[in-house]
């Protein structure tokens, strides 16, 4: 080879006339040098093409590259190339070492090694030959080492998709025991939903048809008054109408010619599709009498919703049947090796069915009625449904932006080292944590607090291990319960007061009855008194037993039961006692030691009282006095309300109570409510006004015991 490097700038040229003319210089400059003798480039002849036109911008003519030619031999500055040997054994040690990098590097990591290495080949190359004039086979190396990356990262992705495929295998086989797709894929089941559907949509034939892949015909899974053999040859074809309209539709299709052979009475004709995870599995095929056939939207909107759930049944049979058809070890094979997009598909569709599952179970938790929590492991929120939302908003809990710590610190009332041994009891020792807790605000709740761990199967060394989770915290309403066992508490405490007292009048009665003094009209009045005492207890226990029987609904809006007479009034002074106080207004109360129950309910009776405090507050003049006595007599608790303040026209207070026609303010709004309440015991409300003198009014209450 030639070295072209920088000697040409450093030969000599002399035209041919004045090296012939003899002139000294000239002479030194050629004497014992060999000369080339050659024709000059003309400008406009092209020269010759060398490394210096591509690195200098230099064309040279053919007596040049003889001189750089023969300066080359004469210099002994020719370049050493490798030979094929060498090139070979380079190669082998550069493969050998780039792989056991490759081996060790990731795809992205590799794939910047790559690119690093040949720039350093190439750098190495310049160097070599600039320095050295030894040439290395740099298009080879560089050949090679894309060829060797080219090959790992096909080997990797091979090892990643062996893995997924792997992977999705042991998935669906752990899905379909988990959703028990053996039991989906029984005719008893299927038997099941035919007549559940027919049931509930009050249908009159039905046919469930399966689709496999490359066939055009359909193969019947189950049928209710009809058959396959009822559709005729061409409407079997999913390549033909209504088939395809449907699939385009992805819904219920009305169908305009009847798919079933026409009975006597007249039918509407659907045709579904059951579609799952973006691929057809088959056909629902359905009519309905006309007469039945009311509400167009809404049962077609049915049809839809019921139709997802028959595709992800279908798709666990077709699962269920394939990997019962053949051993694992050929159902992986299959995956692995023949599956081609086959496994994406099922990838899909097993993301599919686990995205079901997990909203599924995402909007039963939102939707308990019972208030719950999840937290995580570290007592921090994951989620609160919608009755817990509701409830902090009733009583001033904030569970979004408290931890589990300052939750039950504030809901238990309680210090942070007692809040932090709840949660070592249940994170550490894994006991669950129940105690009764009651929040106040406009009204009284008690309920259960149920803290406890939950857990996530995860599978090690061939057995399935439980690894906390996070920490459900739910809250139990037994406002009902509690409001039951204190009636049961006040009934069987009022039951002994008054049968004691009636006790003593049986026994003295039943000495008279027993003495030789009385006379026998004496006798006979005292065993009238007796009998009355007997069927007055009777009476008593009968109507014990006919409210203890009553059950306690949370369903209902008013609640109507027997309940202390005297504690709404107690809870309804507290509650505007601060109004009182500030407008320098006292509130005196005469209460019996000793009251019967009353029918009505406790939280209401409160509010119905407070909202009459609250009306003779603001009518009262300062620094007077609002009177409340509580009477009993013919079974009848009268609760009655006066005030010394400015009143009103009588007139105009009755129609701002009873009359529709007159626009009244807010607190007279609290009491035609109230109204109604007492309405809905069997009470009664009533009112007076005198002007310059005040208000009264008189609550009247149906007693028990």
């Amino acid at each position: 080879p030639v070295y072209f490097g920088s000697e040409l700038e450093r030969l000599p040229k002399i035209k041919l006339d004045n090296m012939l003319s003899g002139d000294l210089m000239n002479s030194e400059l050629i004497e014992e040098r060999s000369i080339i003798v050659g024709f000059a480039r003309p400008h406009n002849v092209p020269g010759l093409h060398t490394p210096l036109s591509l690195f200098h911008d230099l064309m040279i003519s053919m007596p040049e590259y003889h001189a750089l030619a023969l300066n080359t031999l004469l210099n002994d500055q020719h370049i050493t190339t490798l030979s094929s040997s060498l090139e070979w054994l380079l190669l082998l040690i550069l493969i050998t070492l780039s792989a056991f990098i490759y081996h060790i590097l990731n795809t992205q990591q590799a794939s910047q090694f790559t690119l690093a290495i040949s720039g350093f080949y190439i750098l190495l190359a310049w160097l070599l030959y600039r320095y050295t004039s030894i040439w290395l086979p740099i298009i080879e190396m560089i050949l090679a080492q894309w060829l060797l990356y080219w090959f790992d990262f096909k080997h990797k992705l091979f090892k990643s998709d062996t893995r997924l495929r792997q992977r999705l295998v042991n998935s669906s086989f752990k899905l379909a025991d988990r959703i028990n797709a053996k039991f989906l894929a029984r005719e008893e089941y299927w038997s099941q939903i035919m007549m559940m559907l027919h049931e509930v949509l009050n249908l009159n034939r039905l046919l469930i048809l399966e689709w496999s892949p490359g066939y055009h015909y359909p193969k019947e899974i189950k049928a209710l008054h009809c058959s396959l053999a009822d559709l005729e040859e061409q409407q079997r074809d999913y390549n033909r109408k209504p088939y395809t309209i449907a699939i385009q539709k992805k819904g219920a299709l009305l169908l305009t010619q009847p798919l079933f052979k026409t009975l006597d009475v007249a039918e509407q004709h659907y045709l579904v599709p059951l579609i799952f995870g973006d691929e057809v599995l088959g056909f629902w095929a359905l009519a309905i009498e006309t007469r039945n056939w009311h509400n167009k939207n809404q049962f077609e909107a049915a049809l839809k919703d019921l139709a997802l759930q028959l595709a992800e049944s279908l798709y666990h049979r077709q699962q269920w049947r394939l990997r019962n058809q053949t051993n694992k070890k050929q159902l992986r094979r299959y995956f692995q090796v023949e599956g081609g997009d086959l496994i994406y598909q099922s990838l899909n569709k097993s993301i599919t069915t686990l995205e079901h599952r997990l909203t599924g179970l995402e909007n039963i938790i939102a939707e308990l009625e019972t208030p719950t929590i999840i937290y995580d492991v570290f007592g921090l929120t994951l989620s609160v449904n919608q009755s817990m939302n509701t409830l902090s908003q009733s009583f001033k809990l904030t569970p979004h932006q408290s931890t589990i710590l300052e939750f039950l610190m504030t809901l238990c009332q309680t210090d942070i080292e007692t809040a932090r041994h709840y949660f070592r009891h249940i994170l550490l020792e894994q006991n669950a944590i129940v105690q009764q807790v009651t929040l106040t605000a406009a009204i009284k709740r008690v309920f259960v607090l149920n803290l406890q761990l939950f857990y996530y199967q995860e599978e090690t060394d061939g057995s399935l291990l439980n690894v906390k989770k996070g920490i459900l915290c739910q809250l139990v309403d037994i406002t009902q319960m509690k409001l039951q066992n204190t009636l049961k508490e006040q009934v069987a405490e009022r039951l002994i007061f008054q049968f004691r007292n009636d006790m003593q009048s049986i026994m003295t009665a039943s000495k008279l009855l027993s003495s030789e003094q009385s006379s026998h009209e004496e006798k006979r009045m005292i065993a009238g008194i007796l009998q009355g005492k007997v069927n007055a207890h009777l009476k008593i226990l009968n109507e014990v037993e006919t409210q203890l029987n009553v059950e306690l609904d949370a369903s209902i809006q008013v609640e109507n039961y027997p309940i202390d007479a005297k504690e709404p009034i107690l809870d309804a002074i507290e509650k505007v006692n601060a109004i009182a106080t500030e407008q320098q207004i006292k509130i005196h109360h005469e209460l019996p030691a000793l009251v019967s129950l009353v029918f009505a309910a406790p939280n209401e009776l409160s509010l119905v009282i407070a909202s009459v405090l609250t009306l003779l507050i603001d009518d009262a003049a300062p620094n007077t006095d609002i009177t409340l006595e509580l009477e009993e007599r013919d079974n009848w608790m009268t609760y009655t309300f006066k005030n010394s303040g400015s009143g009103m026209p009588n007139e105009r207070l009755q129609q701002y109570l009873f009359s529709d026609d007159v626009d009244i303010s807010d607190k007279f709004n609290s009491l035609r409510r109230a109204i109604k309440l007492i309405t809905h015991w069997k009470g009664t409300l009533t009112a007076s006004s005198q002007i310059d003198q005040g208000l009264s009014f008189e609550l009247r209450l149906r007693s028990f015991i």
